[in-house]
C-alpha cells in the first residue's frame, strides 16, 4: 500500500494502556467507541480481607486504583492511580496519608517494594524501570532501560522482570541491584530463560532459591517454577 494515510474516524482509547478502543469482526465490520480522549477509569474499592473472611475498607474512598502492592511491613500500600490523576502513590491507611511518588510525563505501572520498604520501583512505558524513595523525598531515577519490574529477591540483591522480545513474546530477565550512597543501581541484566512462550510475572520464593512465573507452552496460562540462579542448562529444571 502506497500513499498518504486517511483519518477514517475519531475513536476513544483505553485508560489502561492508551490503545485505540476499536476492533474488526471476521466479516470486516468495525466497532469502536466514539469520541476522543480516554475511557473513564473504572472505580474500585480497596478492602482488607482477614483469615476469617471478614472484609473492611483499607482505603477510605473508592477510586481508579490498580497494581496494588503491600509494603513488607504490611502497613503501607503502593498503587497505581488511573485516569486524570494517573501516577504512582503510597497510601498509609493508619495515618490516612497519601504520598505521590510519580505523576505526569509517562504511562506508569507495576510498582513494587524493595524488601526493606525504603524504595519503590515501577515501570514507565517505553522508558524502562525507575526507582524512588517510598517517603516521596527526591525524584524518580532510572534503574533499568527495559522491562516491567515484578519481584525482588528476599535479600534485595536481585530484581526479576519481564520484557517484550522479538517476535513479540515476553521473556524473563534478572538484574543484580545494590544501594550506593542512597541510590539504587542495577548491574548487567541476564535473561533468566529463553523460550518461545509468553513468560510473565516472575516472583522469587521466600528463600530466594526459586523463581515462579506464568507461562503458556501448553496453550494455557499456567504457573511454573525454576531454580535461581538457573543451572548452566535450564532444560528439564522445571516444575509445574
Amino acid at each position: 500500500v502506497i500513499g498518504l494515510g486517511l483519518i477514517l474516524l475519531s475513536a476513544g482509547c483505553s485508560a489502561a494502556n492508551q490503545t485505540a478502543a476499536l476492533a474488526f469482526s471476521s466479516t470486516g465490520t468495525l466497532i469502536y467507541r466514539r469520541g476522543g480522549g480516554s475511557a473513564p477509569a473504572r472505580i474500585t474499592t480497596v478492602e482488607w480481607l482477614d483469615e476469617a473472611g471478614k472484609r473492611q475498607p483499607l482505603l477510605a474512598k473508592p477510586g481508579a486504583y490498580s497494581d496494588l502492592r503491600l509494603a513488607p511491613d504490611g502497613r503501607r500500600l503502593a498503587l497505581l492511580l488511573n485516569g486524570a490523576d494517573h501516577g504512582i502513590v503510597v497510601s498509609d491507611p493508619q495515618r490516612d496519608a497519601t504520598t505521590r511518588l510519580a505523576s505526569g510525563g509517562g504511562l506508569y505501572s507495576t510498582p513494587i517494594w524493595t524488601p526493606d520498604g525504603s524504595y519503590v520501583v515501577f515501570s514507565v512505558f517505553n522508558a524502562g524501570s525507575f526507582w524512588t524513595r517510598a517517603d516521596g523525598a527526591g525524584q524518580p531515577q532510572p534503574l533499568t532501560q527495559i522491562g516491567a519490574p515484578w519481584s525482588f529477591s528476599p535479600d534485595g540483591k536481585h530484581l526479576a522482570y519481564y520484557d517484550l522480545e522479538p517476535p513479540g513474546i515476553n521473556q524473563l530477565w534478572t538484574a543484580p541491584v545494590g544501594e550506593q550512597g542512597g541510590q539504587l543501581k542495577a548491574g548487567k541484566a541476564e535473561q533468566f530463560l529463553k523460550s518461545q512462550s509468553q513468560d510473565n510475572h516472575p516472583v522469587f520464593s521466600p528463600d530466594g532459591h526459586w523463581l515462579a512465573y506464568q507461562s503458556n507452552p501448553s496453550g494455557n496460562d499456567e504457573i511454573y517454577v525454576r531454580p535461581f540462579p538457573p543451572p548452566a542448562s535450564s532444560e528439564g529444571a522445571l516444575s509445574q
